[in-house]
């Protein structure tokens, strides 16, 4: 599946914001660090929510749960309680987990169908 990105992410001033907080290559942290969260969420179909234990997994940077806490803290995610963290807006940019689903469904009745016709 795909996930969506917002061209306009690349000079957001939430990742500047987030960058400051994160430091030494903050910026490029944020930015990489959103988009990971965005794909692992798209590919694992959790509308944008993502556990703490898969954030404390990501080993794309030392303190995973500190660059967390500054996407935060720029806007760009929100915490929830203290199990996950969820992306914010995701569902206005990306498909729900049952629009994927449904999807999926009718590509492979789609195509079933397709192989049938052709015998």
């Amino acid at each position: 599946m795909w996930a969506k990105v917002d061209d306009a992410l690349l000079d957001h001033s939430k990742v500047f914001e987030a960058g400051k907080r994160i430091g030494k290559n903050g910026p490029a942290t944020a930015l990489g660090f959103y988009i990971v969260g965005l794909l692992w969420s798209s590919k694992h179909l959790t509308d944008g929510r993502i556990p703490i234990t898969i954030i404390e997994s990501f080993s794309h940077v030392n303190d995973p749960l500190s660059v967390a806490k500054a996407l935060v803290h720029a806007g760009l995610w929100e915490a929830n309680g203290d199990d996950a963290f969820f992306i914010h807006h995701f569902s206005e940019y990306n498909l729900k987990a049952r629009q994927v689903k449904q999807k999926r469904r009718r590509d492979r009745l789609r195509k079933q169908a397709a192989r049938g016709a052709k015998v």
